[in-house]
């Protein structure tokens, strides 16, 4: 049986690591020469400030997915919290069913809690990601802006 749950770093922390490498695999070896190489404490401050806010979907408590929102409040709209979407990831296995879209309900419904106003979800044009955007529209979301990858120096 799947549960949804928000984890603290604790909780997340190192069940997450297959998946990572999962999700590295899958999607940002396509679009990047980025190596698998987790900045755990960054993640670990990041969590501990509040602003990575980690839901998990579990099935028999094995971590099969996750979901990151980055909080903060607008800069521009000031006494607006805001969201973006950071790293989400379900295994291929439980793809095409009801994991992916509970989870994302599920941290929607989390967010709303914080007294986030405004939430920016994404994904990737490639691989399974690309098929998310049904996910968002079901959630009233509509496309906001387009974003680029531009890589610099050497």
């Amino acid at each position: 049986m799947v549960s949804y749950q928000l984890e603290t770093w604790e909780q997340y922390y190192p069940d997450c690591l297959p998946l990572w490498q999962m999700h590295h695999d899958e999607i940002e070896s396509q679009v990047s020469d980025l190596p698998f190489d987790p900045d755990l404490e960054q993640s670990k401050a990041l969590c501990k400030a509040g602003i990575a806010q980690i839901t998990t979907a579990r099935d028999l408590g094995r971590m099969i997915g996750y979901m990151i929102w980055f909080v903060t409040n607008c800069l521009t709209s000031k006494g607006v919290k805001t969201a973006a979407m950071g790293p989400w990831f379900v295994e291929p296995d439980y793809r095409g069913g009801t994991v992916s879209p509970r989870l994302f309900a599920q941290s929607l419904n989390h967010m709303n809690s914080l007294g986030v106003r405004w939430v920016f979800p994404h994904h990737w044009l490639v691989g399974d990601s690309a098929k998310a955007g049904r996910i968002f529209r079901h959630h009233g979301a509509v496309p906001a802006e387009l974003t680029y990858s531009l890589r610099l120096g050497a």
